[in-house]
Formats: structure tokens, C-alpha cells, sequence
């Protein structure tokens, strides 16, 4: 299994679930923060943030690779760090504690069709969020590892660059305003 840590299979054998060892990694505050604080405080950040997107490429390439899964939902508000304890082995002077990028909700994960190494959407009810959205998707309705990627580089996006996270904030508002009419 992949990083059974954090990843494992409902009881029901019916669906991927997170393991309750995840806590937020950025916020809406240390997005803004980043973003106003001089550049040492912002490369810090984005040298963290840096590490983490690591840890989100490497278990997505193992969902992708190893279990034939995708995720279907990378959205900031699921790309969680773990906090665990560093092996006994740990030299002098190193914290006893390691963070460690972690993605959570996993109900939207689908397997991927061995030969096609895709997944075709085949429950309407299933929503995939703004964040995750392909052109490609949006005109078939295959979804493909690559666009876990492209998602992933959106929230590298939306995490990094202050305006663009703004920007989605604002129209998020204006879209939510619109469904309330």
C-alpha cells in the first residue's frame, strides 16, 4: 500500500481513505502573509512549500504507478502536512519530529483502466472540483494522471502567487453568490 501512514482502504474495501494524521499546510492567512512579509520570510516559505509539493509529487506517482489510481480532487484545501516521529536512528542536533506533505479526501479516487491507463467518467454525480479541471476532462470525460499533475501545479500556483489566489477567492465569492439567486 502506499505510505499506509496516511493512506488506506475503507473497511468497506470500497474506497481509499486518509488516515487522521494530517493537519493544514497553508491557509488563505500564510498565503496573504507570504505574500506582504519581506523576501527572507517568503523564501523560508517557499522553500517549505517547495518540500512539501515534493512529498505530493512522489505519493501521486505512486497512486499513479504502483496502485493504478487517480485522485480526481487536488485542491489546496487537501494537500495536508504530516508531523511523525523521526526513526531512532536520528543524528544529533535534528529535530524529533519530520513534517511531510500528505493529500487527503480520497473519495473522488478512481482506478485507472489498465490498457488505457485512464478513467472514464461514468457517475454523473460525481463532482470534480474547479481546481482539478482540465480542458481535456471537460471535453471527454477521461480523466488521466496528468491531470492530477496539472491540478497540483495549479495549487503550486494558487500557494505561491498571492493575485492568483485572489483571484480565485473572488470569483469563488461571485460564483457562490450567483448559486444563492
Amino acid at each position: 500500500m502506499l505510505y499506509p501512514e496516511f493512506v488506506g482502504m475503507h473497511p468497506s474495501g470500497s474506497r481509499l481513505v486518509t488516515k487522521p494524521v494530517c493537519s493544514k499546510v497553508m491557509s488563505g492567512s500564510a498565503i496573504r502573509r507570504a505574500h506582504l512579509f519581506p523576501e527572507a520570510f517568503r523564501q523560508s516559505y517557499l522553500q517549505r512549500m517547495g518540500a512539501y509539493f515534493v512529498d505530493y509529487l512522489d505519493l501521486l506517482e505512486k497512486c499513479h504507478q504502483d496502485a493504478g489510481i487517480v485522485h480526481r480532487d487536488i485542491t489546496l484545501r487537501n494537500l495536508m502536512v504530516a508531523i511523525e516521529q523521526q526513526p531512532e536512528q536520528q543524528l544529533p542536533g535534528q529535530p524529533p519530529l519530520k513534517k511531510r506533505g500528505c493529500i487527503i479526501d480520497w473519495e473522488c479516487a478512481a482506478e485507472l483502466d489498465p490498457t488505457t491507463r485512464t478513467h472514464q467518467q461514468v457517475d454523473p454525480h460525481i463532482r470534480i472540483s474547479l481546481e482539478t479541471i482540465t480542458d481535456s476532462y471537460l471535453n471527454t470525460l477521461v480523466y488521466r494522471p496528468a491531470d492530477d499533475l496539472v491540478a497540483l501545479v495549479r495549487c503550486w500556483k494558487l500557494a505561491t502567487q498571492f493575485p492568483s489566489y485572489k483571484a480565485l477567492k473572488e470569483w469563488g465569492a461571485l460564483a457562490s453568490d450567483h448559486h444563492q439567486m
